[in-house]
């Protein structure tokens, strides 16, 4: 069973780190938004996970844990933002436009699910999404 771990890609070009998990997006209000990232199995030598046919999620949310629907403020999904490189195993964008963006400036939490072409249900562990002023 693979355990998801999922990178901004920018952080895999500094040899000089160790890249560390997504947990807090901090994002400028923008015209859009562009999120470049990496999907690997931690349990697989940080090996790229293949995103061929798979089905990919990230939900944002007013609240940690949420009470009903209306606490989601949007989900993006390869259908809907979410683009999958189909030439890097791993690789995908998630684009957030300005609409989803018109919200009050705070702190928000989000999650990423992936469900491979096996079916197998990958959850990344839910974080801070933090739209600044």
């Amino acid at each position: 069973m693979a355990r998801l771990y999922v990178y901004m890609r920018e952080y895999l070009n500094q040899s000089s780190m160790t890249p560390l998990p997504v947990v807090e997006f901090k994002l400028p209000r923008a015209a859009w938004i562009c999120l470049q990232m990496i999907a690997v199995d931690l349990g697989n030598d940080k090996n790229p996970i293949s995103l061929v046919d798979c089905e990919i999620e990230f939900t944002v949310r007013r609240r940690r844990y949420p009470v009903s629907d209306e606490d989601i403020l949007f989900i993006k999904t390869i259908e809907d933002g979410i683009t999958i490189d189909p030439e890097n195993d791993g690789y995908f964008d998630i684009t957030i436009p300005s609409e989803d963006l018109d919200i009050i400036a705070g702190t928000y939490w989000y999650d990423l699910k992936i469900v491979t072409a096996d079916g197998e249900i990958l959850r990344q562990p839910m974080g801070r999404f933090t739209l600044l002023v």
